[in-house]
């Protein structure tokens, strides 16, 4: 949750920049964030559900995920009383969320969560014109990329922060102190400038 309420800050007007701001939304209220929480609308107490007595489990957030991301997923898990829609009303495909299993009948076995948020972000001046993106002008008096690359390079320096603290802890044996996860990461204008910067470096070697 600690990425969802990253906030930038742009020098050219002193503006905020929050992921609400510059997300898609493809209800007018959530952002499009997709991963295996949206199985419980990203609800910590949707999370927590269960049903069961004293000795067996009968339903719990395993038999949920595993209900949602089926070959034939359920868009209504009945033991739980609960959507397997996320909280912006889409459907979550387990290929989305999932990574690195045998075939589709064993999701459950994946190896890998995907997380991804989607920004809305143009170049297109059709779409300035248009209206299309909903950027509160009298706000945000600047370039029209200039939020989602200011939001996305503190959420890259955010994990940047992260990774090395993993390796630190790491590097000291301090186990009992490390996340039991390793996490890979990148964005859009990430790769972009990391493009950008391989064509300069052969434009200065040409004109050596």
């Amino acid at each position: 949750m600690n990425i969802l309420n990253l906030e930038a800050h742009l020098s050219t007007n002193n503006a905020s920049v929050r992921l609400t701001d510059i997300c898609l939304k493809p209800n007018n209220t959530s952002c499009a964030v997709f991963s295996v929480l949206q199985y419980f609308q990203n609800s910590r107490d949707n999370l927590n559900k269960s049903v069961g007595d004293d000795f067996f489990s009968y339903g719990d957030y395993i038999m949920h995920i595993a209900q949602c991301s089926a070959k034939v997923p359920s868009s209504n898990d009945t033991l739980l009383n609960l959507s397997c829609f996320s909280d912006f009303g889409g459907i979550i495909h387990p290929s989305v969320i999932l990574s690195n299993y045998a075939s589709p009948k064993n999701t459950m076995k994946a190896k890998e969560l995907v997380i991804t948020i989607i920004i809305e972000d143009s170049n297109e001046p059709e779409d300035i014109q248009k209206g299309k993106l909903f950027f509160n002008f009298s706000k945000f008096n600047f370039h029209f990329n200039d939020p989602a690359e200011a939001w996305e390079e503190v959420f890259i320096n955010y994990m940047r922060n992260f990774t090395a603290t993993q390796d630190s802890l790491r590097a000291a044996s301090r186990w009992n102190e490390l996340a039991n996860f390793t996490v890979y990461y990148s964005n859009e204008h990430f790769i972009k400038n990391e493009l950008n910067s391989m064509i300069w470096s052969e434009d200065q070697s040409n004109m050596e």
